[in-house]
């Protein structure tokens, strides 16, 4: 009778929930320091969610944003970030579009 090798088996890590736990407090710390007041949420590989954090103070619409910031991440691969962070990086990506005159200024414009 052979025994069976797990050496040609797959292996996969793993997000325990301790670390999971690590990921959010550290991140809610930092939204902290900076002033902001923020939901956080830590899901695995299979988009499960591991942890999830409400700070005091923070609106209830976070709670449905965190979850449709994973399944983003998750569906296209891309890390989420706030959209100021985002609109940096377009800016440098694309140039910004020339501003036209009006053709008709308005009272409040000067020449």
């Amino acid at each position: 009778m052979a025994v069976a090798s797990a050496q040609g088996l797959p292996t996969q890590k793993v997000l325990t929930l301790e670390v999971a736990q690590i990921i959010a407090q550290e991140a809610l710390a930092k939204c902290r320091a900076d002033g902001y007041k923020v939901t956080v949420t830590v899901v695995d590989g299979a988009n499960m969610l591991k942890a999830f954090l409400r700070d005091d103070g923070s609106n209830n619409v976070g709670i449905e944003v965190g979850r449709m910031k994973t399944n983003f991440v998750m569906a296209y691969g891309r890390p989420s970030a706030p959209p100021r962070t985002r609109l940096q990086v377009r800016s440098r990506l694309q140039p910004t579009p020339p501003t036209r005159k009006a053709a008709y200024p308005s009272k409040w414009e000067t020449s």
